[in-house]
């Protein structure tokens, strides 16, 4: 049984050295801190302050909050007590705590430390504590007699979850001096309905819910799932050391931002949201201000409850295996920062899920992904089918347009990022806006695939480039999803093929490099122009490939894994980007007639499909009907005949 009530509100044996004064028994903060300590037992604590002998003493608080207000309220209550508030790491690690401690000790003066988190004290400190006191969160019984004892009256009807998550100063700022019960009540259920805005440091999470969200299946499921274990841990169900921290990887545009929130909002929690841009531009960028940034993100984290903490764009942040000699001391202070942050967040046993997002998880620290810091990947990929891009539009367009008028603007939008189709729609109620019109499925035609201003020369060359593309990867078994002249930005052209195996062996990343190497193959072999600019981006994807292939994947004669490349290394990949070029040169000539069959009609129709191209190429097994250009009426149409220019398959002609 505690040996604390609100009628005996002091921690010394005697009426001597009381708690706290007489004219601030009053006052909502200590009635609150009287009432939190009424539910422990203290009977260590009284006799380390009844000791002649000075005696260091660490209370644990539910906040930062809660540690100074108890160390105000210790430190008016006694004169042999020097108490501390500690709620942030300084620079020196608070190695000045020692030496204050040293000195009060010598003093005979006894040591209160009150924190949210014991890791913040030196362990010369933690080493010399003698007495340990977890001060608890509220329970309702101590909670009615604070507000009885502040208002005069009772209040039987509270509950627990009436005030659950309130830190101090929202019970502090409900419980009024001269109010009547009802009224506290009353604004500490107010104030949970607004709970995830009331902690400090939380953002306005202003992302919808997750069933408000267009996900695909995979994210969807880890999105619930990860919700359900939130609120378990809310409820105390669930300990927090059960959360695996993770990383959302994904291309940019595909909501990975969006998806956190929606958790957080989702399951009641509080959303922290940093970046290392951020951190950089709020700092002064030296050392020492990233180190403070991102030490005092953590600490929000730690002081907080109930929160999400996401770091965006983490791979910011580089992998200490890539950097120079010259970099290694300054980056490799800010990398070691990081993962002992983590591992601080991770240790604390306070209610934090820290999930980073990156475009780039393979230039991420492998220490940092390792397993009990960001373990988990959760891979955050545009929408795959018509059923997901029709989801995405529905969701932008609210309503707005039937869906079954959409069928078109889905097959040129396949692959498109969630960004992308949101900037659609926003385009297209403009578009209705300046005439005065409401909003129409042309509308958003128009902005998904908008009038090709290029001239037929440039729309040629992309249309030969693409269905190099897509003809040598039939010709090596690889299925071709869909191809497009459509412009967008830097892209002119897109051509799509079924998803490659995650684990490609040899001849597998060779046909992949073929693919992205037959639009060039192509223009060179049936363009004007020759080799040009236009495929850079073909180019370097292919060229990653191999190098990753060589380097880190095993796949060549050598099994090391490496980060630098040497010349060496790079005369192979030269060789073998000029080895599988002349087998796609080879396979585009072989398959002239059906390289510009498919060219002829990508001009005519924009966009095909993978059963559309069967179709075309084989007459009898698509959909050959929706486009009579096939290869057996070729004769009768303009041929493309050879181009001028050239597209890639990744979109970067421009």
């Amino acid at each position: 049984m505690p040996d604390f009530e609100l009628d005996d509100i002091d921690l010394s044996p005697d009426d001597h050295s009381p708690l706290f004064e007489q004219d601030r028994q009053t006052e909502p903060v200590s009635i609150l801190v009287a009432a939190a300590l009424g539910g422990t037992n203290t009977t260590a604590v009284r006799h380390a302050l009844e000791s002649a002998h000075p005696h260091v003493i660490l209370i644990t608080t539910p906040s930062s909050a809660w540690a100074r207000a108890l160390s105000t309220q210790i430190e008016h209550a006694y004169r042999r007590v020097s108490a501390h508030a500690i709620v942030e790491r300084k620079k020196d690690g608070n190695f000045w705590l020692v030496d204050g401690m040293l000195a009060r000790l010598a003093a005979g003066k006894h040591m209160v430390l009150c924190s949210p988190d014991p890791q913040l004290l030196p362990g010369i400190v933690l080493a010399a504590v003698d007495v340990r006191l977890a001060l608890p969160p509220l329970d309702a019984k101590s909670m009615r007699k604070a507000i009885g004892r502040l208002t005069g009256t009772a209040t039987r009807s509270l509950t627990q979850q009436d005030y659950a998550g309130l830190d101090l100063p929202v019970l502090q700022a409900a419980l009024r001096p001269g109010s009547r019960a009802i009224d506290c009540l009353r604004r500490l259920r107010h104030s949970v309905e607004h709970i995830v805005l009331l902690r400090p440091g939380a953002i306005n999470n202003d992302s919808p819910v997750l069933d408000a969200l267009p996900l695909s299946a995979d994210i969807a499921d880890w999105a619930k799932d990860m919700v359900g274990q939130l609120k378990l841990v809310t409820e105390g169900k669930l300990s927090p050391g059960e959360l695996r921290f993770g990383v959302l990887a994904g291309p940019p545009g595909t909501g990975k931002t969006l998806v956190a929130g929606a958790v957080a909002k989702s399951a009641g929690w509080s959303f922290y949201k940093g970046s290392f841009g951020e951190w950089f531009t709020t700092s002064d960028g030296h050392l020492g201000g990233m180190t403070k940034a991102i030490s005092g993100f953590f600490d929000q984290l730690i002081a907080g409850d109930c929160v999400v903490g996401f770091i965006d764009e983490i791979d910011s942040l580089p992998s200490r295996g890539q950097l120079e000699p010259r970099d290694l001391q300054w980056w490799g202070t800010v990398i070691n920062l990081m993962l002992t942050q983590t591992d601080r967040a991770r240790a604390s046993g306070k209610k934090i899920l820290l999930i980073a997002a990156t475009n780039y998880i393979e230039r991420l620290d492998p220490a940092l992904v390792r397993a009990g810091r960001l373990e988990q990947r959760i891979e955050v990929q545009p929408p795959r089918t018509p059923e997901e891009v029709l989801a995405v539009f529905a969701h932008y367009l609210k309503g707005e347009i039937d869906p079954g008028e959409l069928g078109t603007v889905v097959r040129f939008a396949l692959g498109a990022t969630p960004a992308s189709i949101a900037g659609w729609v926003r385009a297209a109620r403009a578009a209705a806006r300046r005439q005065n019109r409401a909003l129409a499925s042309k509308d958003v035609m128009a902005a998904v695939a908008p009038p090709d201003l290029r001239s037929s020369g440039d729309q040629t060359a992309v249309a030969l480039h693409e269905a190099g593309h897509a003809i040598v990867a039939r010709s090596l078994g690889i299925g071709v999803d869909s191809v497009s002249i459509v412009a967008s930005g830097r892209a002119g052209g897109v051509t799509r093929t079924a998803t490659p195996s995650s684990f490609p062996n040899w001849p597998e990343l060779e046909d992949q490099v073929t693919v992205l190497l037959a639009g060039r193959a192509a223009d060179i072999a049936l363009g004007t122009k020759g080799a040009h600019a236009g495929a850079a981006h073909d180019l370097e994807v292919a060229t990653s490939l191999l190098l990753r292939g060589l380097t880190q994947w095993g796949l060549g004669d050598n099994l090391s894994y490496r980060e630098t490349i040497d010349d060496q290394v790079l005369q192979m990949v030269d060789s073998s980007l000029k080895r599988l070029l002349a087998l796609a040169t080879d396979i585009i000539l072989e398959h002239q007639a059906e390289v510009n069959c498919l060219a002829a009609a990508l001009l005519e129709h924009r966009l095909l499909t993978g059963p559309q191209i069967d179709g075309i190429l084989d007459p009898g097994t698509g959909v050959a009907d929706e486009h009579p250009l096939s290869l057996h009426s070729i004769g009768s149409k303009k041929r493309p005949g050879r181009m001028g220019a050239e597209s890639s398959s990744s979109g970067d002609f421009q």
